[in-house]
């Protein structure tokens, strides 16, 4: 079974009937197209030489009636036609003499001079000696021209990947070559060169049509749209069959295919016009090829114009004479052909078009210069009366300005140059500069997403891309995207191979590792990156990889330290939530300890003291009196009373005076009054917290410490609540008072006052000896605004 795509059925079918009668390589049979129309062009070239050296004719055939000869037939578009001379008009003089009883048809077809008088009595003088006056600076100038023609559109359609682009491109460049052609020999009175003129004008015209409903952008894939190219190319056709018929049978006509031939190559125009306006509308691809293909042909345009206009017939217009002769001015008409070709092959061979268009924009400038020069001395000149008479002022201007141009060309040629690709390219730029300024921010920065954005925006301005994007992935398999400009929605790893073939890709390796990618899309108004452009990014991503490796690590230590934070503040909670639980259980431990047991023993004593009938009741009362003080200082212990009666005072009262009942410590308690009131209570958790700082204090000192003197200190100033513990004893083993490794105490008393907003600071005395402090500020606010000492 053999499938074929929709609307390519009869392409198919005439390209293998093309194969078997041509058994091999398709590039071979593009070059014996190529040869064959060489060959034939060659031998238009031949037959233009050899008419050339013959003498020129007027075209004019001419009968007599015994007194007079009239005209009855004038070849259309000879120089008798274009002089005026026509069917009818009264043959006056012949090689400037009167008409003779013996002239006849051969005499008038031999003449080189022709006088006419028109039936309105108006004089009419025709020469054929003007064809060489007119067309002799041309006849080095156009051949030149048709080779260029020739040899481009030959090279586009033999190296062409698309063969319908390329043959309608050598259709177009082998008529524009044979108008030229045509065109030196046509007023020489040639019948057969005046119809391949008008045949090539007519090929002209359709050709300009047809190229550009190709290129940029091929249109003849809908079967419709190539049934009107066939009505197109069968309209020029039958203008070409009108020609035919009025020079043969009725020159009547040939005004009429004079208006048609120039009415369509204005409409041929005007649709190749229309065509490249509609490509610029594409969507963004091909709209960016179409702006890159089309501009480049405006600068050939402009330049296969421009110099004949300002170096010729714009000076000599202005009567200041031609700067440079029109035979050579005229051929920066070279550049049109070349700019097509150029245009055509650019995306197939890519760096070609820049080469050219870079190069071009210099011809431009400089011949513009040049131009400007000339006019200046020109005026100057002429303002003067400087002449060749008088060399000594024609020797010092000219003096002046080969100083004036060699002082002002090399500064003025650069900034035009400058300016005008930074106005049609958008990418020009100083390299060095640009890569220390860019260089330069980026190492300033420090966040993953700035140095991204930095970067993605400047390169993307400088080098005037379609879009970039930055791919970045770590250890943990996780990757992020930065991305800028019109950036394709499916992203680049899954774009399609048209698309990759203009994307470039630049591996971003920091520390032997690589971190990831910086992907550099197509240029809006060029074909691709130029070698400094490649030179930039390849050194701006070893500098930007090492930027954003540093970033990743610092987002990273940041997220660690977050979590951290976190985990610090959930241990705070949990430790705040276990002390909270700890208390209580120690009050419902000293409640049922103190409610049941101890309840218990009290009877159990009593009960053994009534009983004096058992001799061991004594000593069993006393062993039950002895248990009962035990679980009374449990009790205490665990929760002391006076500190839910009597506040924090009471409480650190009664544990002064228990550490001093029960160890050798003399231990002294001071609550200075503030203002002259008493010390007042606290919010129960705070009063807490400070009593167990206390037990924690006091008790290392019984068991670490080696003290004998403890100074307990209980001071309110203002919102702050101070607690100071210090003793006599040995003091830390640090002599500076630090601590490396704080204890299992010293660290239960830090986290009981944490989550109060409350420090604990332990330090040696001067003296000898340790000192505790514990502060809390009570007027502490948390993030939320609440206090985070609850109120009583």
């Amino acid at each position: 079974m053999r499938v074929r795509a929709k609307g390519t059925g009869r392409p198919d079918r005439w390209r293998a009937f093309f194969v078997e009668l041509y058994p091999h390589e398709v590039g071979h049979v593009r070059w014996l197209v190529v040869t064959a129309l060489a060959v034939a062009l060659i031998g238009l070239g031949d037959l233009c030489l050899a008419q050339i050296t013959r003498p020129p004719r007027l075209g004019v055939e001419a009968t007599g009636n015994g007194t007079q000869l009239l005209v009855h037939w004038v070849q259309p578009g000879t120089l008798a036609w274009d002089a005026g001379i026509r069917p009818g008009d009264d043959v006056v003089a012949i090689d400037n003499r009167a008409v003779l009883p013996t002239d006849n048809t051969d005499t008038v077809a031999r003449a080189s001079t022709l006088e006419v008088r028109t039936p309105s009595g108006a004089p009419v003088v025709a020469r054929a000696d003007a064809a060489l006056v007119a067309l002799a600076p041309l006849l080095k100038s156009f051949p030149a021209i048709a080779i260029a023609f020739f040899g481009v559109g030959g090279i586009v359609f033999v190296v062409a990947n698309d063969v319908l682009t390329g043959g309608i491109i050598l259709a177009f460049a082998t008529s524009s070559a044979v108008m030229l052609l045509a065109a030196l020999i046509a007023p020489f009175g040639a019948a057969w060169a005046l119809a391949l003129e008008y045949a090539s004008f007519l090929g002209f015209g359709a050709g300009t049509f047809l190229v550009f409903l190709v290129f940029p952008v091929n249109r003849l894939g809908v079967p419709s749209r190539r049934r009107f190219a066939l009505g197109f190319l069968v309209a020029h056709g039958a203008l070409l069959v009108l020609y035919l018929f009025a020079v043969a049978f009725d020159t009547g006509l040939y005004p009429a295919t004079q208006v048609g031939a120039f009415g369509a190559l204005a409409l041929d125009v005007l649709g190749a016009g229309a065509l490249a306006v509609r490509a610029l509308t594409k969507p963004p691809p091909v709209a960016r090829q179409a702006r890159f293909a089309l501009g480049f042909i405006a600068i050939g345009l402009l330049l296969g114009v421009a110099p004949f206009g300002v170096l010729s017939l714009g000076p000599s217009l202005l009567g200041l004479g031609e700067i440079v002769r029109p035979d050579v001015a005229v051929l920066s008409m070279i550049c049109l052909p070349l700019s097509l070709g150029v245009a055509v092959l650019g995306r197939q061979f890519l760096g070609i078009s820049r080469i050219v268009r870079r190069n071009l924009i210099a011809l431009l400038v400089w011949g513009a210069l040049l131009a400007t020069y000339g006019v200046v001395f020109d005026v100057l000149a002429l303002r003067l009366g400087v002449t060749e008479g008088h060399p000594a002022r024609w020797l010092g201007v000219m003096l002046l300005g080969i100083g004036l141009v060699v002082e002002t060309f090399p500064l003025a040629q650069h900034r035009l140059r400058y300016a005008l690709e930074r106005m049609l390219f958008r990418d020009v730029y100083d390299y060095p500069e640009t890569l220390h300024a860019l260089g330069a921010r980026i190492v300033r920065l420090a966040g993953l997403e700035e140095i991204a954005r930095l970067v993605l925006g400047e390169v993307g301005t400088t080098l005037d891309v379609a879009w970039l994007a930055i791919e970045i992935g770590d250890e943990e398999g996780g990757h992020e995207r930065f991305t800028w400009g019109d950036f394709p929605e499916r992203g680049w790893e899954t774009m399609e191979a048209a698309d990759l073939a203009v994307a470039d890709l630049y591996p971003l390796i920091a520390d032997g590792a690589r971190i990831g990618s910086l992907v550099v899309g197509p240029k809006r108004h060029d074909d691709g990156l130029r070698p400094e452009d490649d030179q930039l990014l390849q050194t701006l991503a070893h500098v930007l990889a090492p930027a954003l490796r540093n970033a990743l690590l610092i987002r990273r230590l940041e997220h660690q330290v977050a979590m951290l934070g976190a985990r610090e503040g959930e241990l705070a909670a949990l430790s705040a939530e276990l002390i909270r639980v700890q208390e209580d259980e120690r009050r419902r431990l000293a409640l049922d300890l103190h409610d049941d047991p101890l309840q218990r023993a009290t009877l159990l004593a009593r009960e053994l003291g009534d009983r004096d009938d058992i001799p061991a009741a004594g000593r069993w009362r006393e062993s039950v009196d002895e248990i009962a003080i035990a679980l009374r200082s449990i009790c205490m212990g665990l929760r002391p009373p006076f500190l839910d009666d009597f506040g924090l005072a009471g409480g650190l009262e009664w544990l002064v005076h228990d550490v001093s009942a029960r160890s050798h410590l003399a231990v002294r308690l001071s609550i200075p009054a503030e203002s002259g009131r008493r010390f007042g209570r606290l919010p129960s958790e705070l009063e807490t917290a400070l009593f167990r700082v206390a037990q924690e204090a006091l008790a290392n000192c019984q068991k670490h410490a080696r003290a004998s003197q403890v100074t307990v200190v209980l001071e309110r100033e203002a919102r702050v609540v101070r607690l100071l513990i210090s003793d006599d004893g040995r003091g830390p083993t640090d002599p500076e008072g630090r601590e490396d490794c704080p204890s299992l105490g010293i660290i239960g008393m830090r986290e009981r006052l944490r989550s109060l907003g409350g420090a604990v600071t332990v330090q040696g005395r001067p003296e000898g000896g340790t000192i505790v402090t514990a502060e809390v500020d009570l007027g502490r606010r948390s993030d939320s605004g609440e206090s985070v000492i609850p109120s009583d």
